[in-house]
């Protein structure tokens, strides 16, 4: 770095280094060894000065049989206001609070547990366990006034207050509730239930009043700042405004048109702000109950919103895996904050305004500084082309020539991309609910889908015009593949059949009972047998002609989601919930090698042309590659989803995969084949000479 550490240019580099690296801590405290990795794939898309920091680095890190590495070619979708991933709890983050000091968090998970975070340094500082229950879904959590306390609902039927500096559990009332409130002195609070809400003494936990008046599982209420009032929102459509006093309903609002999820005071407490399954949030009049402003952007269910200190915005949490915030006067959307790889669901402000805090569906909460996005403008690196969509990329492909890949998933359409630039070539049209599986023809002219309608359809792929279709199957269509010379198509289905298909007219040659049912088939390359991965924990290899099994391949601790075989025919590889890869011998059927060490289920799989090394996509957000060899991992990248989908190049170390979040990546294996040339080499030469001291002199007068 030649300029001086306090010019304009370098701050600007260590500025980006910094943002990087904060963006990548909760990467790093799990995989520290990739810490090139994953801040080269952040800086690379940074300006010219950034680039020719690492360039040097690069270059020592891509010379022939250096350890390979996972080089993205799509940027993450996500704003520039995002500072850092919290990661901790291993189930859906339902909820997210701040203490009124602006020091911690408190969040509330699916997995049973409340976690307390310092918000400076996003350490874990306590976990809050207690609820129990089948479920042990924990609904929400609220903050005293004196940030002394935390109150908790959980699906086990309790209201839990808990102590916030040890974690310790104070207090357990039996009330099944979805969420709380704590009046502005702390001497009450309000819980809603179905389909009442419920205040109750802090200091005894004794019941005070009950309020009727919902006809339905009351979601969310709030209290606000002077206390006299209360506000509920419930699935049966409606918000009430209440007296806390009397417990006398004042107002019921009903222009939601669908559940209402969240409500919230303004500072002043002149109005309330409500978000609805129905995609929107509205403004109210808190004394009138009229309608003041509809808040329309959000292409999902909108789960939870706050109110800025100074009531001049509101920021929301959605299905649409975004938050929005908004002008509190006009209703005008200021910015969007991406970054999240599934639903959104709650969402809280820090008191000085400067931090938004979220929490969801993928396990994490976020920090986002929205002073820094409404003072500058929000920006979100979006990638090139492979834009985020909501729902999730369940199944890829790529086409014979490695010209593009296609995708598709639930909620989204058949979509096909061009390999070299990451573009959208087009979207085929809509092929329904979900694409469980997709499949190229030898000559790439057709694509085929497996459809959670129970259809299997065959495309165009390059008009997107549908032109075939097999309604045949009595449930959901989970893979489909072409045979070798493309003249049949193979199906499999959660109706415990494979059916095999004429691919020039869909018209079915053979139906073949699968006991158990099938996830995935594969043809071998001469097209003689098939292979399927069985949700009974088994693959089954069948001849293609007759229908007659031929050998069961058992292993798998559960069912096996994918399977594939090796380009020579002698292998199958198959990927299973049980959090393994597999490798079998296709003449025997048996085991040759298994893969551990993902932390998920394994969802899918791939051989590479040479056979050398495979990869596999994970629902523990890592794509991996393995020596085939060995079973010894190559490489790993974590990304910002669970996998389902992974198709492998035919004539590069690059591969395509999709994720929970509606992402769609592009990864290269830098340096892979090189790698693994250099190790075959290292095996096949014979072993060092042991040379004892006096050979040594003579070795070394020699070498001169």
């Amino acid at each position: 770095m030649d300029a001086p550490l306090n010019s304009i240019k370098t701050k600007a580099i260590l500025k980006a280094f910094s943002r990087a690296l904060r963006r990548e801590a909760h990467i790093l405290m799990q995989y520290p060894d990739l810490f090139w990795q994953q801040q080269f794939n952040r800086l690379q898309w940074e300006g010219d000065e950034v680039k020719q920091v690492v360039a040097l680095e690069l270059e020592k890190r891509s010379t022939p049989g250096a350890k390979p590495w996972a080089h993205t070619h799509t940027p993450f979708s996500e704003s520039e206001s995002l500072q850092q991933t919290l990661v901790g709890h291993t189930a859906e983050v339902t909820r997210c609070a701040v203490s009124s000091d602006g020091n911690w968090i408190v969040s509330a998970s699916q997995d049973k547990t409340l976690k307390i975070w310092d918000l400076s340094t996003g350490r874990d500082l306590h976990t809050l366990k207690g609820h129990t229950g089948m479920l042990g879904y924990v609904y929400s959590c609220t903050v005293s006034p004196d940030s002394k306390w935390i109150i908790s609902a959980g699906e086990d039927g309790a209201l839990k207050t808990w102590d916030s500096a040890s974690g310790k559990e104070l207090r357990s009332i039996s009330s099944y509730a979805r969420g709380a409130a704590i009046s502005p002195d702390g001497t009450w609070f309000v819980s809603a239930n179905s389909p009442v809400i419920k205040l109750w003494d802090t200091a005894t936990g004794k019941e005070l009043r009950v309020l009727s008046g919902h006809t339905a599982l009351v979601k969310a209420c709030a209290v606000s700042p002077t206390g006299r009032l209360i506000c509920s929102a419930s699935n049966d459509k409606a918000l009430k405004i209440w007296d806390a006093a009397t417990g006398k309903e004042l107002h019921t609002l009903t222009d939601h048109g669908g559940i209402v999820n969240d409500c919230a005071f303004s500072p002043e407490g002149t109005r309330i702000v409500s978000a609805s399954g129905d995609t929107t949030l509205k403004i109210w009049d808190a004394v009138s109950g009229t309608e003041l402003l509809t808040l329309s952007g959000h292409t999902g269910g909108v789960n939870s919103c706050a109110v800025s200190p100074d009531g001049k915005w509101i920021v929301s949490a959605s299905e649409d895996h975004t938050l929005r915030v908004w002008d509190a006067t006009s209703g005008r959307e200021m910015c969007t904050l991406t970054g999240h790889a599934s639903f959104v669901k709650g969402c809280a402000v820090s008191p000085d305004g400067i931090w938004i805090v979220s929490a969801s569906s993928d396990k994490s909460l976020r920090l986002w500084n929205i002073a820094d996005a409404l003072a500058g403008g929000e920006h979100t690196r979006q990638q090139p082309a492979m834009q985020k969509v909501t729902g999730w990329v369940g199944a890829c492909a790529v086409s014979p020539n490695g010209a593009w890949f296609v995708s598709a998933g639930w909620q989204q359409p058949l979509r096909v991309w061009d390999v070299k630039s990451g573009r959208l070539l087009r979207d085929l049209q809509d092929p329904g609910l979900e694409v469980r599986g997709c499949a190229v023809s030898p000559d790439g002219s057709r694509i085929a889908t497996a459809g959670s309608d129970y259809l299997v359809r065959v495309w165009d792929a390059f008009s997107g015009t549908q032109l075939l279709g097999f309604n045949g199957h009595a449930k959901e269509v989970t893979g489909c593949a072409f045979s070798p010379n493309g003249a049949r198509i193979i199906s499999v289905s959660w109706d415990q059949t494979l059916r095999i298909l004429e691919a020039s007219s869909c018209r079915e040659l053979l139906s073949i009972p699968v006991r158990g049912g099938a996830n995935s088939c594969a043809f071998s390359p001469k097209g003689d047998w098939i292979v399927t991965a069985g949700c009974d924990k088994t693959l089954r290899i069948w001849d293609a002609t007759n229908g007659q099994e031929l050998r069961t391949l058992s292993g798998h601790t559960d069912e096996v989601k994918r399977c594939v075989v090796s380009i020579d025919g002698t292998r199958i590889l198959s990927a299973g919930r049980d959090r393994t890869l597999r490798l079998w011998d296709a003449a025997t059927g048996s085991e040759l090698l298994t893969f551990s060490g993902h932390n998920g289920g394994v969802m899918d799989c791939a051989i590479s042309l040479d056979g050398r090394w495979v990869i596999s996509a994970s629902q523990d957000k890592t794509l991996r590659a393995w020596d085939a060899v060995t079973g010894q991992e190559l490489l790993s990248i974590p990304l910002p989803g669970g996998l389902h989908c992974v198709a492998l190049h035919p004539s590069q170390p690059l591969a395509a995969c999709g994720d929970s979040g509606g992402g769609f990546h592009l990864v290269e294996m830098v340096g892979i084949e090189s790698f693994m040339q250099s190790r075959i080499r290292r095996e096949s030469e014979p072993p060092a000479l042991k040379l004892q001291p006096e050979e040594k002199k003579k070795w070394q007068f020699w070498k001169k």
